[in-house]
């Protein structure tokens, strides 16, 4: 296992504590955005 450093642990988990709540929110829109982006992207083409 890589060792990672101790601030970015602590970084993670103060990104995890402010946007974890989100979470189930945040992955429908990531979902939705993908959806969206992956379909943009087929019309470029």
């Amino acid at each position: 296992m890589p060792s990672i450093p101790l601030h970015q642990i602590q970084k993670f988990r103060n990104r995890w504590l402010k946007y974890g709540q989100n979470y189930i929110e945040n992955q429908k829109l990531i979902k939705t955005i993908c959806k969206w982006s992956s379909y943009k992207f087929l019309i470029i083409k």
